[in-house]
């Protein structure tokens, strides 16, 4: 009899342990679940940004080396629309004279400069590499790429961003039209468009597109 009394305190003791488990396992699935419905509120579709945003990625730049002198290197889009709010925002990344990185925030509606920070170089130190080995190989500036963009009518240019390709500075700009989005490549010494990648909204299906034989294929992407 103490044999089975002990077995069934066993048992007890193994199911209570199973309900825990299990409970505690429900819990974590439900808040993962929660964090990836969070995401999905916060995240929104990149031409639904675009609409937000009052100037162009060119305007962001122009208005950012206005407040502060150097040589602008990156500028892309941000922000978020969601339920609760919008929150969007230029971001232009520029070298002054003396070499150091700073990162200009900007208003999309007026171009007001919201932040201007110094860059901690210990931490980006080969990003900066980078794009100061683009800098100083670079025959044109990074405002030339942005309008040489979006001269290929493929929707908005949303970032832009100078970077090395086999040894060769170019600026990677990205824009969006009605049905796809674009990478565009253009080269930092003559400002020639060298390639063009399409991405399809449904699928984001990549397609690498002749640079001639692509041009005004999709003018209704503006």
């Amino acid at each position: 009899m103490r044999r089975l009394g002990t077995k069934a305190k066993h048992d007890g003791f193994v199911w209570n342990l199973l309900v825990v488990v299990l409970v505690a396992t429900m819990a974590v699935a439900s808040v993962a679940l929660a964090a990836e419905n969070e995401d999905e509120e916060r995240n929104a579709p990149i031409d639904q940004i675009i609409a937000a945003a009052k100037i162009s990625l060119g305007d962001a730049v122009a208005y950012a080396l206005q407040a502060h002198p150097g040589r602008a290197v990156e500028a892309e889009l941000e922000g978020e629309i969601s339920d609760s709010g919008t929150d969007i925002f230029y971001e232009v990344k520029i070298v002054d004279a003396s070499g150091s990185f700073y990162e200009l925030k900007l208003d999309p509606a007026d171009g007001r400069v919201l932040a201007d920070t110094l860059e901690d170089e210990s931490e980006d130190a080969a990003e900066q590499q980078e794009l100061q080995q683009a800098l100083a190989g670079a025959k044109i500036d990074l405002a030339t790429c942005i309008s040489a963009a979006a001269s290929e009518n493929k929707g908005r240019v949303f970032a832009a961003t100078m970077e090395m390709d086999d040894g060769s500075p170019i600026c990677e700009a990205a824009t969006t039209g009605k049905r796809h989005q674009y990478e565009i490549e253009i080269d930092l010494v003559d400002g020639k468009v060298a390639e063009i990648d399409r991405a399809t909204y449904d699928d984001d299906r990549d397609e690498d597109d002749d640079h001639h034989g692509d041009r005004g294929q999709d003018e209704d992407d503006d």
